[in-house]
């Protein structure tokens, strides 16, 4: 016997999503489709430790204050900051905001 699942309710709102088409479909006549679905990827660089050390400095925050603004475990942060392991993807992107738009860490 297979049992079905309840449907599940998505909202959405209609203006947006009005709009998005409108503006696919203009870029679709003005021959920028292309645009719609490809976009470069800046490639992050690995931090060094010294590296690493020198945002939190900057920002004047123990390793503790430091790990806790970038809402990872403090064992975490430190295992970066002494060399131990190497922050890669999210962290190393979240590290990278810290170092050049520290503000956007502030708002969230």
């Amino acid at each position: 016997m297979t049992m079905k699942k309840a449907p599940v309710e998505i909202e959405f709102n209609g203006d947006e999503l009005i709009a998005a088409v409108q503006d696919t479909v203009r870029l679709y006549r003005e021959g920028r489709s292309g645009d719609l679905r490809t976009r470069e990827r800046k490639a992050l660089q690995p931090m060094k430790p010294t590296q690493i050390r020198a945002i939190r400095k900057k920002w004047g925050a123990s390793q503790a204050i430091f790990a806790e603004i970038l809402n990872v475990p403090m064992k975490t942060y430190i295992s970066w900051e002494s060399g131990y392991k190497n922050p890669s993807g999210a962290a190393l992107k979240l590290l990278t905001i810290a170092k050049e738009k520290p503000e956007a860490l502030l708002v969230a």
